[in-house]
């Protein structure tokens, strides 16, 4: 019965994905006069399309009123275009006017200094071979900015864009709505099922199941994770443009289970449930596990923040991005260190749990450092973020799930070797 109401809910929410889609694809940016002292353009957005004829509506306005500022009605700008092969080409163009005329895409048009909106340029894009990305900037090549001495008021850019099938998501998104409401109904049905479990052993034992306590809050928070994620999507195709924060709430929740998942591998390594019951030091451990969690989840905020950068492909794709990969692979390091001494000390009937927990540590910690890898050097750029968000969820989830029945199962290695099975681990580890 449960299964039948969460099937049915998971259909409804597919079904009013694939409802109203929105008309566009909506990229809204603003910048301050002074961004174009240094360069005479500014990047505003970038769209991948599909073979066929894409479409794009842009519009432009000032934030604020600036006729005090300048002694003309109109100041003369360039929205330009050009494809994802020609952007280092580009970026090497010095003058602003060679930059124009280089360019697949040039739409002059004349911001009002009144702060009303420009007349809206409609325009097509012409795919003829293969999915490309295409890069949208706006230049002042006649240098009207300097002269406009308005440190407050801003620039606002709002370009519209349809893909050649007429959905409003860039290539590089597409397919990921359906997965993501898979994953989210899977670990779902992990967190109700593990709390079965704990509910059921507190009954039977009237003492609480620690291990697979720590396993359900991972699978919880990666469910919110996934939950958010899926708005994340489903805003971005019913409203061209994702509802605030989602991104950042999925995000959040993502890496606290990550960090209560890697902590619970790294403990069970070091032989807790096996050798030990009591975790030293709690006082201090607790403390440090939140300082870490924070840390990840401000290096990612910094990424987000810098989500528009032309060149990022993919959520790891910038230093944050680099700097969490360096902590999952000090956090494997860390849990081989743990397992291989536990190994060393072990009788030879705990050998072969312990090998499954290495391998299923291993898929786990050092899924996104390989795929991350893989995907930079052998998959086209355009592609990167599919290929990761796909092989990280799919890998990772694959190696929690045979966690999850490692202790679950009755008969599972772990409930075999562990303390409430019996067979216990040399106990002179922390001595």
């Amino acid at each position: 019965m449960r299964i039948q109401v969460i099937s049915c809910v998971l259909y409804l929410l597919f079904t009013l994905g694939m409802l109203g889609l929105a008309d566009s694809k909506i990229i809204r940016t603003e910048t301050k006069f002074s961004s174009f002292v240094k360069h005479r353009y500014k990047h505003v957005g970038k769209f991948g399309f599909s073979i066929g004829r894409g479409k794009y509506t842009f519009r432009a306005k000032l934030k604020n009123d600036a006729r005090s500022k300048h002694h003309q009605s109109h100041i003369p700008l360039n929205l330009i275009g050009f494809i994802d092969e020609d952007y280092e080409r580009m970026e090497k163009i010095a003058d602003c006017h060679e930059k124009v005329r280089s360019a697949r895409l040039n739409r002059e048009f004349n911001l009002p200094v009144d702060g009303s909106d420009i007349d809206p340029i409609y325009g097509e894009v012409l795919q003829t071979s293969r999915t490309r990305v295409w890069h949208f900037m706006v230049c002042d090549c006649n240098y009207a900015f300097p002269d406009i001495k308005d440190n407050l008021n801003e620039i606002q850019f709002v370009l519209e864009i349809l893909n050649s099938d007429g959905s409003s998501l860039s290539e590089e998104e597409r397919g990921l709505f359906l997965p993501h409401l898979i994953m989210t109904g899977v670990f779902l049905a992990f967190f109700w099922a593990n709390l079965r479990e704990i509910l059921k052993y507190y009954r039977r034992e009237s003492e609480i199941d620690y291990p697979l306590v720590l396993l359900d809050i991972a699978c919880l928070t990666e469910f919110l994770a996934l939950v958010f994620e899926t708005l994340y999507l489903y805003t971005s195709m019913k409203y061209g443009e994702p509802s605030f924060g989602l991104d950042f709430y999925s995000t959040t929740f993502s890496i606290t289970a990550q960090f209560v998942m890697t902590s619970l591998l790294i403990l069970i390594a070091s032989g807790w449930t096996i050798s030990y019951s009591n975790v030293e030091d709690l006082d201090l451990v607790i403390p440090i596990g939140i300082l870490i969690t924070i840390l990840h989840v401000i290096f990612a905020a910094i990424g987000m923040i810098d989500e528009q950068d032309p060149l990022k492909t993919h959520d790891y794709d910038h230093w944050t991005g680099i700097v969490l990969i360096v902590f999952k692979i000090v956090f494997f390091a860390v849990f081989i260190g743990f397992s291989l001494d536990t190994y060393r000390n072990a009788q030879n009937k705990l050998k072969p749990f312990l090998l499954k927990l290495m391998v299923i540590g291993a898929v786990y910690l050092l899924t996104i450092p390989v795929v991350v890898c893989i995907s930079t050097i052998f998959v086209d750029h355009l592609w990167r973020h599919y290929v990761i968000t796909l092989g990280n969820m799919i890998l990772q989830s694959s190696a929690v799930l045979l966690f999850a029945f490692q202790f679950s199962a009755k008969g599972s290695a772990y409930n075999s070797v562990s303390l409430k099975g019996g067979i216990v681990l040399p106990t002179n580890k922390f001595d």
